[in-house]
């Protein structure tokens, strides 16, 4: 008989929420994964599988039962185990009634030369059968989601409401019960396809008989590479092009379990509207994928995923091409309507518009961000003039019938209504440009004016919403201050501005009303931007050692930060860096250990040993050198520099006494251990590298 099988689980649920399907999919499997270990089950692996209706996973060579244990528990010595006439004492007694037996059932063995009592025996390990239903329960209850949901009259939450649960263990069924409802070997398949129930006989089966019987593809992957074949072959046919955007293309993966890819058509005259709001009006809404020529200019065409293999899908398309043509009419007279007023008329009006309850309104906001943007402009060189004019345009469009339809088309609306009025390119630009980067792989503001604007407008929101709110803590971040702290950090390390984000943060808290003490909030600011930095920098696959080693330091200079994270990071690569690492440890050891000698200064006249006076007179010329080559920027050359230490710094600790008998000579050798651990500091802290 074999002593694993695979285990198949499924839960058959509502629609699930489609943005976070896949994630939801892989953190349970990875939940099992963690759950089943601590078991002491074997497997091989965890395949993931989700649907639109369904989240499963295939545990791989799952073992049916634990391997059984041996305990073993030493007890007390035989000396104090029995009595003079031989019985066994309350020692003994009470040891073995720990262990659930009497003194009769215990053995002797020698533990370092003592014979002892010893208690052994073999526990049977526990089937999978009895242990997986409690694992996946947990797990569940684990699933790192912020909403669930109720249903009927019980207090069970999940996702969406369960209708099935199916739990196969090879060609078991396990019994449970789990979100309220029975497990079985029983499936469903697709809602309009195969909607009847589907029996697995093994969990081996569950990939090709829910696809060939049910017309559901359980793989995410799979699916999603479908889509993309499909439409590179219609592209073909259209000779036109389709950019597959990431996001977009898992969403309609998720929403989909038979995928279909159609073609549909509208009216060329639409193409007369700004091409962002087509793409807008048919991604985000519509959930279509737009077509374009070689030009990039849009086509009157659109891809779309239907969930159902029709044998005439012309109905389909009919449908879906309804449906845009309103969407794309209500854009044109938003349009229209809104060129009847000019940007600037709305400023005013910001003062209705609420920016937060504690904050005041978003004219306020505009103003301070305006305050900031021109001390951000004089600093990195940008026109002042139309960094004002785009301060006090930038957030007009937020009051337009467009925007207020289609919020993703903030600040690109805003530049088409700002040319239109008559406004400076510069300006429009700027007002374009304020959002970026918006997520990951984004671009960053291609002008000074947008650069100045974009950060600015980021610095205003975190003083402003951790002044009001504290900081984001656990995974939500309504205010999506971690998007604002990633593209402030972005914009001014990629375009190497020398900044320094205590000084901009300190002038954009003096900004607001006192009793919100914002100042009390820069440092926790700066504490919370510099800690982006660690994803930002794994990103670049830069060590977390060489990160630790540089934030140590706790300078606010994101450019100087940047700098010395990339010098550090190649330095590491050099030997020299390794017995730098190792005096760093060395030093920090020995410092802990003592009290602060920082005002103390070096007596030459106590330096007695050669290797201390050698160590010295490096140091003593080494310092200006390195200064000099910090304050420059130049941090490669200042690790040359420091390198040259290897030596002189082996051969002190090989052969001087650091904590000497003698006070003045052990002082003076750690006042020299903390003027060369500061010099240290100008650029890291070696002792952090691994």
């Amino acid at each position: 008989m074999n002593e694993s099988a695979n285990l198949l689980f499924e839960v058959g649920t509502e629609e699930l929420p489609p943005k976070t399907l896949f994630s939801n999919s892989q953190a349970l499997s990875e939940i099992i994964a963690q759950n089943i270990s601590m078991h002491d089950l074997t497997f091989e692996g965890i395949t993931p599988y989700c649907t639109p209706r369904r989240l499963a996973f295939v545990v791989r060579d799952l073992s049916f039962q634990q391997k059984d244990q041996s305990i073993q528990k030493k007890g007390p010595s035989l000396d104090i185990s029995y009595d003079q006439e031989g019985q066994p004492t309350k020692a003994a007694i009470g040891f073995a009634k720990s262990c659930g037996t009497s003194v009769e059932h215990l053995s002797t063995r020698e533990y370092d030369g003592i014979n002892c009592l010893f208690y052994s025996k073999v526990e049977k390990g526990k089937s999978a059968t009895m242990l997986i239903p409690k694992v996946i329960e947990q797990s569940l209850k684990d699933l790192p989601v912020t909403r669930r949901m109720r249903w009927g009259d019980n207090k069970i939450e999940f996702l969406r409401p369960v209708h099935w649960v199916l739990l196969l263990h090879g060609k078991n069924v396990i019994k449970a019960n789990i979100l309220g409802v029975d497990s079985s070997n029983l499936s469903f398949g697709h809602r309009f396809h195969a909607p009847k129930k589907i029996v697995l006989k093994n969990a081996d089966d569950y990939i090709n008989l829910l696809e060939k019987k049910g017309k559901v593809i359980v793989s995410f992957e799979k699916r999603k590479q479908l889509i993309i074949d499909q439409t590179k072959k219609l592209e073909k046919e259209l000779d036109g092009m389709v950019e597959l955007q990431p996001e977009l293309l898992d969403e309609i993966t998720s929403m989909v379990e038979w995928p279909r890819c159609l073609v549909g058509k509208f009216d060329k005259k639409f193409l007369q509207l700004p091409e962002e709001v087509l793409t807008y009006t048919m991604q985000d809404k519509q959930k279509y994928f737009p077509v374009k020529k070689d030009d990039k200019s849009l086509m009157s065409f659109f891809i779309f995923v239907s969930n159902i293999d029709a044998r005439n899908p012309s109905s389909i398309v009919s449908g879906n091409e309804r449906v845009i043509k309103p969407r794309f009419n209500d854009a044109e007279f938003f349009l229209l309507q809104d060129q009847k007023t000019t940007l600037a008329s709305r400023y005013d009006s910001l003062q209705g518009l609420s920016f937060h309850r504690k904050l005041g309104n978003v004219q306020n906001k505009s103003k301070r961000v305006a305050s900031v943007a021109k001390l951000i402009a004089n600093e990195i060189g940008a026109d002042e003039k139309i960094v004002m004019r785009a301060c006090e345009l930038y957030k007009c469009d937020l009051l337009t019938e467009m925007v207020s339809e289609f919020p993703g088309l903030q600040g690109i609306m805003g530049s088409y209504y700002a040319l239109q009025d008559g406004e400076n390119e510069s300006v429009a630009t700027a007002i374009r440009e304020h959002y970026l980067p918006k997520q990951a792989g984004d671009g960053l503001p291609s002008t000074l004016p947008g650069k100045s604007l974009a950060l600015a407008e980021r610095i205003d929101s975190l003083v402003g919403i951790f002044s009001a709110e504290g900081q984001p803590s656990g995974i939500r971040d309504p205010f999506g201050l971690r998007r604002a702290s990633i593209g402030l950090l972005r914009i001014i390390i990629e375009c190497e501005y020398d900044l320094d984000l205590k000084k901009l943060l300190s002038f954009s808290a003096s900004l607001y009303p006192k009793n919100l003490k914002p100042e009390k909030s820069c440092q926790d600011i700066i504490n919370y931007v510099l800690e982006r930095l660690r994803f930002y920098y794994s990103e670049l696959e830069i060590s977390k050692d060489v990160i630790d080693a540089v934030l140590v330091c706790q300078s606010s200079n994101l450019l100087e930060i940047d700098r010395k994270i990339r010098a550090v990071s190649d330095f590491k690569k050099l030997k020299e860096s390794v017995s730098l690492a190792a005096a760093g440890k060395r030093i920090r050891n020995i410092l802990k250990t003592v009290e602060t000698h920082a005002s103390i200064k070096i007596d030459e006249s106590l330096l007695a040993e050669k290797q201390e006076k050698d160590l010295f007179n490096l140091l003593k010329g080494l310092e200006p050198e390195v200064n000099t080559l910090s304050s420059k920027g130049k941090y490669p050359e200042a690790l040359q520099k420091l390198s040259t230490l290897k030596i002189p710094v082996d051969a002190f600790f090989d052969n001087v006494m650091v904590m000497d008998k003698d006070e003045e000579l052990r002082r003076n050798r750690i006042a020299l251990l903390h003027k060369l651990n500061e010099l240290f500091l100008e650029i890291a802290d070696f002792s952090k590298l691994q």
